[in-house]
């Protein structure tokens, strides 16, 4: 009998992640696929996994038939509503074991190293989420449209309605503004155009220019980045009112953003021990220990 493969998987909305390893922790191979979240249809999801492990095991130079000893811990976007969950765990697999939860839940299982602790993910999207005493809570996380406050996408977005009052005159114009209204050719008109389609990572490309202009000390800049961390900060204390002792801010405003954070809340501050696919192989790991069949627990899951 062979010994056990884990595969570890990091389904979001622009590409799903995946990391094979032996039963000794060493990695074989990694491979990244399309869009894995839920909220695209479960099936997609599960066919991006299934395309993820066919790469892996490839990769690993392992035949493909060693998919029955695949047992796999998938964080996926999305899998916070209920009507995923379902849907994910009726569709049948060939693997050894899968179990899954969201994407936020493995973030902060391999950040903190598999203990207690909270995360603070401060990307396109926004999302706060505590691991404590095994219990897993999450704040925000809803979506463009109602949530991710604190988030690239928002401060994006932000930054384009700053520009254009200033180009109505309403507020002062700024070298940030000049700069975004050159990209619409100083046209309000084509910038609704493009609303009427932008995505959140559309809103989220301008994010490194505005960090730009506010080290430079463009005033308008600095005020907008002060509100998304000003927003990102009240996160952190919900997170400390749950009792989260160490938080880690991850993705991918979270580094140039950091500075900007109230000093109350920089001492809970800590650093990640470790990445998503680190949380969703120990996830597969822990279930193994827990003895299969796998039932979907913590989330969703299927055999």
């Amino acid at each position: 009998m062979t010994d056990p493969l884990f595969l570890g998987i990091d389904g979001g909305g622009t590409a799903c992640k995946a990391r094979l390893c032996d039963a000794d922790g060493t990695i074989l191979a990694e491979a990244v696929t399309g869009p894995a979240n839920t909220l695209l249809g479960s099936e997609r999801a599960m066919a991006e996994i299934n395309l993820a492990t066919h790469k892996v095991l490839e990769l690993a130079g392992l035949p493909q038939d060693r998919v029955i000893e695949v047992h796999v811990g998938a964080g996926l976007a999305g899998l916070s509503l209920q009507r995923e969950q379902k849907r994910l765990s009726e569709i049948p697999t060939r693997f050894a074991g899968f179990t899954a939860h969201t994407d936020a839940y493995i973030a902060c299982l391999g950040a903190n190293g598999g203990e207690d602790g909270g995360i603070l993910i401060a990307g396109t999207g926004s999302c706060a989420a505590l691991i404590d005493k095994g219990e897993f809570t999450s704040f925000g996380g809803w979506g463009f449209q109602i949530s991710d406050q604190g988030s690239g996408a928002h401060l994006g977005r932000a930054a384009l309605r700053y520009a254009l009052l200033a180009h109505d005159d309403v507020k002062p114009n700024t070298p940030m503004c000049s700069w975004i209204m050159g990209d619409f050719k100083n046209s309000p008109e084509a910038m609704i155009v493009w609303s009427e389609t932008a995505k959140p990572g559309d809103y989220g490309k301008y994010v490194p220019r505005i960090f730009d202009f506010a080290r430079e000390g463009d005033e308008a800049a600095q005020l907008l980045i002060q509100q998304t961390a000003d927003e990102l900060a009240d996160f952190v204390r919900a997170l400390a009112r749950r009792g989260a002792k160490t938080i880690c801010l991850i993705g991918g405003i979270a580094e140039p953003v950091k500075a900007w954070l109230p000093d109350d809340v920089q001492g809970y501050l800590g650093t990640r021990k470790g990445d998503s696919l680190d949380g969703a192989l120990l996830m597969a790991r822990r279930t193994l220990a827990r003895r299969k069949p796998v039932t979907g627990k913590p989330v969703a899951g299927a055999t």
